[in-house]
């Protein structure tokens, strides 16, 4: 690790892993597992349920009409592989004081797979952090409010530059 080539530093719908963090609840885990034995019909149904709320999927029909989604079939074994990476990964919670660097925590407050809560934990273990969190949004709120989450981004980078 290299932290002196780092300026700022910006966490988007992140946690610190280990047994501090708060996980996705049993039904969403299970969720994201079915995903991987469905068609590709079905498996970009199931992923935009996961990544957006469903009042905002309800105001926004055409999202596919500005978002980009992908055609191609989730492979079982690469699902499994992230599924698996999520769940082994070591926990870097007792290392986050030591990053001094300026830094944005940015979630979304319906997030079901990087719950808000896990944010706030990281926000208290990093010396200065900011935390913004945004109302309504999911997994997926860099799609969901572009602009928003861009002028936050820009913000940041322009008030510690």
């Amino acid at each position: 690790m290299n932290p002196g080539r780092v300026d700022s530093l910006i966490l988007y719908a992140s946690s610190c892993s280990g047994k501090e963090t708060i996980p996705p609840s049993p039904e969403v885990e299970q969720a994201f597992a079915d995903i991987a034995n469905s068609s590709s019909s079905i498996q970009e149904e199931k992923i935009v349920s996961l990544l957006f709320p469903p009042d905002w999927l309800k105001a926004n029909p055409d999202y596919q009409n500005y978002m980009p989604i992908p055609k191609e079939s989730v492979i079982p074994q690469v699902l499994q592989a992230q599924f698996e990476a999520i769940e082994s990964w070591d926990s870097t919670c007792t290392n986050l004081s030591n990053i001094t660097q300026p830094t944005l925590v940015i979630v979304g407050t319906e997030d079901i797979f990087t719950r808000a809560a896990n944010s706030l934990m990281i926000v208290d273990k990093i010396p200065s952090a900011w935390l913004v969190q945004i109302r309504d949004a999911g997994h997926g709120l860099m799609n969901q409010y572009p602009n928003q989450f861009n002028r936050i981004v820009s913000t940041f980078l322009e008030t510690v530059r």
